[in-house]
């Protein structure tokens, strides 16, 4: 099964946490999973701030802003 999920980004707390988390569960039960995250979630990075992980088998999709 695919599943698709649609944030901002994975910085900060809160929401972000509870995504990363799902989406490594979801993973480790073998679903195909797809992150669309914009573009503020890079600028994030650029500045220095850390994102939540997921697995690497994980599509990230880049949005504009």
């Amino acid at each position: 099964m695919k599943i698709a999920f649609v944030a901002q980004d994975l910085v900060g707390q809160g929401v972000q946490y509870a995504t990363a988390a799902i989406i490594r569960e979801f993973c480790k039960r073998g679903y195909d999973i797809d992150l669309l995250l914009s573009e503020y979630h890079w600028d994030y990075l650029a500045l220095g701030q850390k994102a939540f992980e997921v697995p690497s088998v994980v599509q990230v999709i880049r949005m504009p802003h």
